[in-house]
């Protein structure tokens, strides 16, 4: 790949470079073997490996000055970088990886690019594992591709906490839903690192202690019920699905008293018009209950959502917690 291309790939395609050609064929015999080249050093991540992106059909519409953004924040400048929870400065790539570990899809944290002073990598947690993406910058603006169309990186975070990152990249279908923030985990240490009073060590763990406590009871309620919804919906759904059947055979079922009413002798016709009323009342009945039952999987739908996004934005919580309480307790 072009090496001045903004994004690598995810692997490495270091070589050790092949030994200088020894001469012509017929002087080969008169020099002596080449040494063999030193075996390629271990691969480190003090450089990024990006995240295969390409240019968007269109660029992003972005909010001009003044205007909301999607995420109801202010676009432009007016939120300094710096004082962003998500971004963490010069910290390695390393550190990202420690800092994302067993993270929900979708959190994500920013850093200063390793390769160009002004640029950033974005890191973002998808299908597991992380995903890295450069974040260019010229001429003021900022983006993933040129032409950059963001006045400020915090610009560009705020868009695409509403919007799919899936305009760069098919497989990069998430938002940027969960940031990593930096106070949090700023408050790992602050105060504890030089802290020689055993008994401010003690109260500050039992604090830690009981808000893990309260966060992962909290959690564990909300999976209870996440969990105890979804089976509720599978029920439903079984239940729409033998509506479906019985509207199936209702509707044969007039149409064949149809077909009858055709070939009926007259003393019949009475008889089969009152079976015909009777099935259309049924089938009637059946299609409110169904539509009804599809509304509430509909609603249903809508609060297990809520359901899941809040327990991943729960998860990241318990685990600094639990974190903190390893940290005071070693």
């Amino acid at each position: 790949m072009d090496p001045s291309h903004p994004f690598k790939d995810n692997t490495s395609c270091d070589r050790p470079a092949l030994p200088p050609r020894l001469g012509s064929r017929s002087t080969l015999t008169a020099v002596p073997p080449a040494p063999v080249p030193p075996p390629a050093p271990p691969p480190t991540t003090t450089t990024d490996d990006y995240y295969g992106v390409t240019v968007p059909a269109e660029p992003p519409a972005v909010p001009q000055k003044g205007e909301k953004g999607p995420s109801g924040d202010f676009t432009g400048a007016t939120v300094a970088l710096q004082n962003a929870e998500w971004y963490w400065g010069k910290i390695t790539r390393d550190e990202v990886k420690e800092r994302l570990k067993d993270m929900p899809d979708g959190s994500f944290l920013i850093r200063d690019a390793s390769s160009q002073k002004g640029e950033y990598t974005l890191t973002i947690r998808k299908d597991g594992s992380d995903k890295l993406i450069k974040i260019g910058h010229r001429n003021g603006k900022y983006g993933f591709t040129e032409p950059y169309t963001f006045s400020s990186v915090v610009e560009l975070v705020n868009y695409f906490r509403k919007e799919s990152l899936k305009q760069y990249n098919n497989v990069l279908d998430i938002k940027l839903q969960y940031p990593i923030s930096r106070y949090n985990q700023e408050e790992d240490t602050t105060g504890v690192a030089n802290e020689s009073d055993v008994n401010k060590l003690v109260e500050q763990f039992l604090e830690v202690h009981d808000k893990y406590l309260k966060k992962s009871q909290k959690y564990n309620d909300m999976h209870d019920s996440y969990q105890r919804m979804e089976i509720e919906i599978d029920f439903k759904r079984q239940a729409l699905e033998a509506f479906h059947e019985a509207i199936s055979m209702f509707e044969d079922q007039i149409k064949l008293q149809e077909k009858l009413k055709t070939q009926a002798q007259p003393h019949e016709i009475k008889s089969l018009n009152e079976n015909y009323d009777i099935l259309n009342q049924r089938l009637g009945a059946l299609n409110e209950s169904k539509e009804k039952l599809e509304n509430d999987i509909a609603m249903q739908n809508k609060e297990f959502q809520a359901f899941e996004r809040d327990i991943n934005y729960l998860k990241p919580e318990v685990l600094n917690l639990s974190r903190q309480k390893e940290k005071l307790h070693g």
